[in-house]
Parts: C-alpha cells; structure tokens; sequence
C-alpha cells in the first residue's frame, strides 16, 4: 500500500529535469518546448537544464572556447542538486562526442533516476531511447532530388565530423547515391555546425557548382541561401535546396523550403507517455517517430505555389511580431545590464550585493528564485569535463514567504546527491510544485564557477535570463576581485598600523618611544590656548645598571616595565607619557594654579613603594623626577621647557638610594628577611 502512494505521488506531481543543449537552435528550442508544455498540462514540476553551445560561435578565441565548454558540461552535472523523480534528455543537442563523451559516461554523471534519451534506440533498465528516423529522413530528400528532378551532382552540408546524429545523416546521403549508381564525391561534402552560421562552408560549396545541395538540418539551409543569394543563383531554378526538421521558418523562406518534417508534437508526447510509463511501472519500451516529407519550393516543386497572397500576409505579421519582441528582449537585456553593473558601483558586501540584486530583478517579474555560492570561486581544469562541488551555500531564497539573504559564512549548505536513497528536501525552496518550470544557470566567469542561479520562469524569457546569467557572473567577477583588494587593503591599512605604531611605541614597555611622545606632547600643547599651565616632567629608573648586573638583563626589563607603568599611572589619563632612553622617560600634563610639585613628588613614592611591596623582586623599583611647571605663551618652547626639568631631575638624583639590592642580599646569604 505504501509502495502504491508513492507511485501516485510521482505520477500525480513528480518533479521532471529536461536536459538539452544548443537552446539557441531551432530544433533544441522547439522540441524543449513541446515537452515543457505537455508536462506542465500533467501537473508535472519542470526543472530546465539547458546548455548553451556557443564555444562553436568562438573559433579563433581558443581560451574563452576552453572556458565555454567547461561551463556547458558542469551545468548538467548541476541536476544532481535537485530532487528529481525523471530526467528528460535530449541527446542530439548536447553534442557529448563532439566534446570527447560519451553518452553512457554522460549519463553515469547524472542523478541516479529513470531517464528517457531522445535521439537513441536503446533499452537499459530505467533507461529508455525514443529514436528519431533520421537515415530514412535524410535518404528520402536525396532519394527526391534524384528521382524527381534527375540530379546526379548534388552537394551535401552535414553537421560535425564526430557528431552521431551527423554521421547517420551523411550516412543516408551516401546510401542513396550508392542505390541510384551515383559515385561519392568527398569535395562535395561540408561539415558545417547544425547553425546558420556555417557561410564559410556553404560559399565553398557552392563554388562546386553541384546542381542541388541536401542539408543535415535546416539551419544551415539558411547558410546556402545566403550563399546562393551572393552568387547570384535562384533558388528552386539554379539551385535545388533541401534541409530536414522543419523548423518554425522553413515554411516561411523564400522560396519555402523542402524537407524532413520531424514531428515535434508526436516526439515530445512520445517522450512524456515514455516518461509516465517509467514512472508506473518502472520500465517501458524504446520508441522510433518517423519523419514526414514536406515538398515545397526550394527543391523545384511548387514553383507556382511558392508564396501565395496569404503566406505572404502571414510571414509579415510573424516578421513585426518578431521585431517587436526583439525589441522587448533588447530593452530588458539593456536595463538588467545596467542594473547589474550598478551593483559594482561603490565597494559592497556580498550580502548586500545578493540583497540589491535580488530586488533589481523582481522589478524584471523574478517571483521565485535561489542563489547559491560555493566556499570559494573554483577555476575549472580543462580535463574535467563535467565539474560539481560536492556543496553550496543557499545565500539567498525568494519565494512567496518572502526574501532571506544570508551571509555567505551563515548559509544553509545544498548538497549534491546522486544516489535516490540519498535523495532529500535539500532544495530548501518551500513552494508549491505543480505546474512550475525552473531553470538553473551556472554563475561563471571564463573557467571560474562562483554558484548557481534557480529561477522560476516563463520559457519564452530563457534566453533573456540566460543573457542576465551572464551578466551576474561577471559581475560576481569584479565583486570578488574587489572584495579580495578591500581585504588587501585592509591588511595593508593593518600592517602600516603596526608599523606606525612600531615607529612611534617602544617595544618593551608599549609606551611612546622619543619620536612618538615629542609629537604627542606638541598636539597636546598646541591643542590648548595660550595661558594654559602646564608640568613638564621628566623620569629616571635608578640604579638599572646595578639591575643589569646582579639580577641579569630581564630583571633590568621587568625594573624598566614597572616604572613605565607607574610614570603612566602617576599623570592624568590622556597625557603624552613615552620612554626617551634606557632608564629615562618624560611625560606633560596640564595643571592649574593650585598645582603642587611636592604632592606629585609624593605621588610617584607612594607608586614605588607600592610596587616594591608586591613584586616580590630582591631590588628596588625607584624613581627620581624633575618637575617644571610653565605656561604657554607664543614664544614657548616645550623642548627648553624640558631641559628646564631634566636639570630639576639631574639635582633630585642626588638624593636617590645609593644602593637598591634589598637588605638580605647585602646581609648573611641564609636570611630570608626583608626591610
């Protein structure tokens, strides 16, 4: 009974990853789409992990192609973080082997859930394919440029060399030369990129002047138009075009392009029933949809029919509508550039970057949405094809509770889980499930990952979110390298504090050495107006030689530190108190007429005999002082003022203890008795 609710739970709510590459393709977009809407419509939770392919739009930049390839890979390891119940898996978007993966490698990487590979014919437990009848697709366009219109030099533009939905599709080329007696050509073969941008590749073939070129896919159909276009040559007259997917603009070309109409609605309901089927029962069968042929103008046929009136009507009401979303999309993309860059615009913390920028983009309608930040940001090596931390750091939640920001030190840790029995809430989003899509972007800059980025999202706004991933990367960029030189700074700032502090302070006792209590004394007079009374005074330890030498050096320093203290205690807190020499220090406070120099005498006894009486030492602590009192006219000097108290000092050493070695010392050596 247990086992029967939880299979109606997943099956009434479960939680379905997408997985697919080269978003910005026709076909990749479309197909997604198809697939997010239907599961949607089951009441399913949709989570999109969508690569975009763009280190092919890179060459000649090798170092920022290494870095995009990187990225691209990492982010479908990603879907180990969420708690998935089925992923979806679009094989021939991804491009694994392009990139020296394999698809099983591929998928070992992935959670440990059922998956359904669109794109392969194969059955492997929890694993299921839904095959696309390319080779059959492919040979039924040439198999047409044959039969129907008599070629026999026809030109073929295929996607990459290592690709294998490439390698079937130029397969199928050559097998329908083989079957009607034509002989294979290799310079009439291109391998463009499954892109438009493939010009390169389609002028070079066009410069054969084959009689028809098939292409892999339609895209790149697009390519030889524009090729055809500079030449010179007619489409559908000089030259016969044929592509294969049917995507939303082929119809629409001019003159409307023949080809391989693969079903998107049946693939992707093909695709969901598969899903549901592993979701029941834990196994279903592998699945083929078939392409259909649509014959239209670009391969010769149809010439009369090649845009009617209302096609025409049509295409311009798509053209406007599109423009006028271009439009949109550029406006949004400017105003969250400048939205993101004006977070770098005085020096911020990091939770008041994660604060500012979660509420810049709820002014773009971001309702739901989760940051997460790794310990530090990671530079990726080029040999890890796939990199996960094992764990991140929620810095920042937005959902209907709410927002919570949190430092990074503080967060709530997201771990990465493969296994299902290890499978959790570690999502830590409270929302409701049914019918949302979620997206996740890697945060990056070039090969460094900082986090991720969960979004909640409408699918039509993808590409601009992932324009605003981009964005935030690089600004994570410059914030951490601006949060490294404010700790730079600060350790500069810190250590020229010491180094201040060791210019102006004696070391031994912490008080100001001669340099530091001169300045100090200067500030302090000229602080206060003319007329002001002040004492100079001037201190000297006795006897520290005979310290040194009966007692040892450390005893001299623990006799220096001590009357330190007791010149610092005997004057008014606040007053510039420094050790000038070995045994001398000087200090200056201000006083009032009522100021008496015998009382201050009497003051710095009283603090030696204390001392005395507790150190337990076998010598004396004493001090001689000099005293004089002045007040401060214009011509005042503090530094004769001083002399006047050093001489003042030099007469009361006079009368200092001739001898500061306590009485048992100078006794019999057993007594232990002291005066």
């Amino acid at each position: 009974m247990v086992k029967e609710e939880k299979v109606l739970s997943k099956v009434m709510h479960p939680v379905i990853g997408i997985l697919a590459g080269s978003f910005h393709s026709d076909f990749s977009r479309t197909i997604v789409t198809a697939i997010t809407k239907l599961l949607q419509a089951k009441g399913a939770e949709v989570h999109l992990y969508l690569g975009m392919d763009v280190a092919r739009y890179l060459e000649g930049y090798s170092e920022q192609e290494d870095a995009m390839s990187l990225q691209y890979f990492s982010l479908f390891a990603y879907s180990n973080y969420d708690d998935l119940d089925l992923l979806i898996i679009s094989s021939d978007t991804i491009y694994a082997a392009e990139y020296g993966i394999e698809l099983e490698d591929f998928l070992k990487k992935l959670p440990d859930v059922p998956k359904v590979v669109i794109g392969e014919y194969f059955e492997n437990g929890a694993d299921i394919g839904v095959m696309i009848d390319q080779f059959d697709g492919v040979k039924s366009m040439v198999d047409h440029l044959i039969e129907v219109h008599g070629c026999k030099r026809i030109g073929f533009l295929t996607g990459p060399k290592n690709i294998p939905n490439a390698k079937t599709r130029l397969a199928a080329y050559r097998a329908s030369l083989k079957e009607h007696g034509i002989e294979y050509d290799e310079s009439l073969v291109e391998y463009g990129n499954f892109t438009t941008l493939c010009d390169t590749q389609a002028e070079r073939l066009l410069e054969k002047r084959p009689e028809a070129v098939a292409t892999a896919n339609d895209e790149m159909a697009v390519a030889i138009y524009r090729a055809a276009r500079k030449l010179g040559l007619k489409i559908g007259e000089d030259l016969l075009v044929t592509g294969y997917d049917d995507i939303p603009v082929a119809g629409i070309m001019d003159p409307p392009l023949t080809t391989m109409r693969q079903d998107y609605d049946r693939m992707a309901q093909t695709a969901v029933d598969k899903a549901w089927e592993l979701l029941e029962n834990g196994r279903a069968k592998p699945a083929v949809v078939e392409a259909d042929r649509v014959i239209r103008g670009s391969c010769g046929c149809n010439r009369e029919k090649a845009v009617l009136p209302a096609q025409e009507e049509d295409r311009a009401e798509q053209e406007f509508s599109a423009y006028e979303e271009l439009k949109k999309r550029e406006i949004r993309e400017m105003k969250a550039t400048l939205l993101l860059r004006s977070l770098l615009v005085q020096p911020i913390t990091m939770k008041d970057f994660i604060n500012r920028l979660s509420t810049g983009l709820s002014n773009f309608g971001v309702e739901e949405a989760m940051f997460t930040l790794l310990d530090e940001p990671i530079a990726i090596d080029k040999e890890e094809k796939m990199f996960m931390a094992e764990s991140q750091n929620i810095v920042m939640v937005q959902n209907s509770g709410g927002k919570h920001v949190y430092d990074l030190s503080g967060a709530p840790k997201l771990y990465s889980a493969r296994k299902r029995e290890t499978r959790g809430a570690r999502r830590q989003v409270p929302h409701v499930f049914q019918g949302k899509v979620w997206s996740t972007y890697i945060l990056f800059h070039d090969n460094i990952q900082y986090g991720s980025w969960n979004v909640k999202m409408e699918l039509s706004d993808f590409m601009f979110y992932y324009t605003v991933s981009l964005e935030i990367g690089s600004a994570l960029r410059y914030l951490y390298l601006a949060l490294e030189q404010q700790k730079t700074q600060e350790k500069l700032e810190q250590q020229n504090l010491i180094l201040d502090y060791s210019a102006s302070h004696d070391m031994l006792t912490g008080l100001l050495n001669r340099t530091g209590v001169i300045r100090k004394i200067a500030e302090y007079i000229e602080a206060r107006p003319y007329g002001s009374r002040f004492a100079a005074v001037m201190l000297d330890l006795d006897h520290l030689k005979q310290i040194n030498d009966t007692f040892g050096h450390s005893e001299g320093d623990y006799a220096i530190r001590a009357a330190a203290d007791i010149a610092l205690w005997s004057m008014p807190e606040g007053s510039p108190v420094g050790r000038t020499g070995g045994d001398e220090f000087m200090g200056l406070f201000s006083v009032g007429e009522d100021f008496d120099e015998a009382e201050f005498k009497a003051h710095i006894k009283k603090l030696c005999a204390e001392e005395n009486e507790t150190n337990g030492k076998l010598y004396y602590v004493d001090i001689s002082m000099g005293c004089y009192v002045f007040t401060r006219q214009a011509n005042t000097s503090p530094m004769e003022c001083f002399k006047e108290a050093d001489m003042k000092l030099y007469e009361a050493k006079k009368n200092r203890r001739e001898n500061v070695v306590r009485e048992q010392l100078s006794g019999s050596e057993g007594s232990e008795e002291m005066p």
